[in-house]
């Protein structure tokens, strides 16, 4: 078995291992990177986001002066934007995780949440303003939400990832593709020194001073899906890479790292119930199905069974598609008549759209009972007062009256022709159980100890989310865990 020295080995190669990478080698330590993935797999999850981040944003304006130097002034000045501050973003994390998030892991991604932005761009990220379809045009200038949810890589999630790469290489990070860990290596201390890494070569010990796990969660592993999140999970599809299999998860918790966080839990979401699996690089982000607060969604057997309007599609999009595995055939129909077609998110165009005249020809079309779907939409017409102005961009408080379950906004009647259906099933994105860490990024066993040498950033971590997630935090997270991940390890 060869043996080889680094000082720093990053396991993963997403955005929170390779913010790590870079922030390890601005120390100056000698960084390797391991991608159990092939090179045209590369990037983890992160290649599948939209590449947004949450972030605190005070004074807007001047933030993208300094964070998008290279946009004109003047398109900059076009943009309204309210602040969304600390305690805001963390008020909100805090309400979607009922109030379980780890309060200490969260106050630190709220507070560098900015700072991590600021850093990225002098590493040589580029970003372009988040386009959000939510953000409204008028007068010549664009009102975006309050939501923290402004910047993003330019290129999204494949630009982020692509963007990491190409500046790993410009300063000097090695890379090993086809790479997996198989074990930890330890000293007579317990100290993490290196790891035993296997590919088509064989099996080879790499030494190092610092260990740093960014390698994502299981949701990718069928067998862990239904071991941990239950009945159904393991018939879920997969959004992102087919490489986060848990893998890394299981060897750091036999090396005694504490499981935290809700491993019963998971972002996912409505997609394109023929989207792919694997999934396609291609198609980066685009399978996904988030605008059905617009209309109705309807089961196989053409009734409702959630709150559609229940706030915004950031707030509430990556709970949602856990309730398809609820369903008979694991379907939902997401069902709009021409006022809602007119504003879908623009990733509706890729799939398959059923395009009728009468919700008749819809339930013939679905091959759903047309009694049940046609009195399912009379009951909900009956229901929508359409009492208050309907607007797309918050919460409206146009909720329907004496049906369950309600729609609490956006409850407009469905009346209109043409009547447009897509079928959509549950898309896992990661999972929210996951290891220890402390605000230093170190790893933390079962007794609450430091084991010495181990770090740990991104999916791979647990705590900070649960039962909901608000968008655009995972990248932030990622980011804000990695550099003082490779900062320490490089220390």
């Amino acid at each position: 078995m060869s043996e080889i020295e680094y000082d720093v080995i990053v396991a993963g190669a997403g955005n929170a291992a390779v913010v790590s990478a870079l922030a390890a080698c601005e120390q100056g330590a000698k960084v390797l990177v391991l991608e159990k993935a092939p090179q045209h797999w590369r990037g983890g999850n992160t290649y599948f986001t939209t590449g947004v981040f949450r972030t605190v944003i005070k004074n807007a304006q001047e933030m993208m002066y300094k964070i998008m130097p290279q946009m004109p002034r003047s398109q900059i000045e076009s943009f309204v934007v309210p602040d969304y501050t600390k305690d805001q973003m963390y008020g909100d994390h805090m309400q979607l995780t009922e109030g379980m998030a780890d309060p200490e892991q969260l106050e630190l991604v709220v507070k560098e949440s900015t700072s991590i932005l600021e850093w990225m761009t002098e590493q040589g990220f580029v970003w372009e303003p988040r386009m959000s379809p939510l953000a409204i045009k008028k007068d010549g200038n664009i009102f975006f939400p309050g939501n923290g949810l402004l910047f993003q890589v330019r290129g999204g999630g494949a630009g982020l990832s692509d963007q990491g790469f190409d500046l790993m290489d410009k300063k000097g990070i090695k890379v090993y593709y086809n790479t997996k860990v198989s074990d930890l290596l330890r000293d007579s201390k317990g100290s993490v020194v290196g790891v035993v890494a296997q590919n088509k070569d064989g099996v080879q010990r790499i030494k190092s001073k610092g260990v740093i796990l960014g390698c994502g969660g299981f949701e990718a592993n069928p067998a862990m899906r239904a071991q941990y999140l239950g009945k159904n999970w393991d018939l879920a599809k997969v959004r992102g890479t087919p490489y986060n299999t848990g893998d890394m998860l299981n060897i750091a918790m036999n090396h005694g790292a504490n499981p935290v966080g809700h491993w019963g839990g998971c972002h996912a979401v409505f997609i394109d119930a023929e989207a792919p699996q694997p999934a396609e690089r291609e198609m980066l982000d685009r399978t996904r199905r988030v605008s059905g607060s617009f209309g109705i969604i309807v089961n196989s057997n053409g009734e409702r069974f959630i709150d559609e309007g229940e706030d915004r599609f950031d707030l509430v999009y990556a709970k949602c598609g856990q309730y398809c595995l609820q369903q008979p055939h694991l379907v939902a129909y997401q069902i709009f008549d021409s006022k809602g077609r007119d504003i879908l998110e623009d990733y509706y165009q890729t799939g398959r759209a059923l395009e009728v005249n009468s919700v008749q020809e819809l339930a013939e079309g679905l091959e759903i009972d047309v009694d049940r779907l046609i009195r399912t939409i009379d009951e909900f017409n009956a229901a929508a007062h359409e009492s208050k102005e309907f607007v797309h961009s918050r919460k409206d408080g146009n909720s329907t009256i004496g049906i369950s379950p309600v729609k609490s906004n956006w409850a407009r009647k469905i009346n209109i022709p043409p009547y447009v259906a897509y079928a959509t099933c549950c898309g896992i994105t990661f999972t929210y159980g996951g290891i220890q860490v402390n605000r230093e990024s170190q790893v933390l066993n079962t007794e609450g100890e430091v084991i010495p040498g181990l770090y740990a950033c991104g999916e791979i971590v647990g705590g900070l989310f649960y039962h909901n997630y608000p968008g655009g935090t995972g990248l932030t997270r990622g980011a804000v865990m990695g550099r003082i991940a490779g900062r320490n390890a490089a220390a």
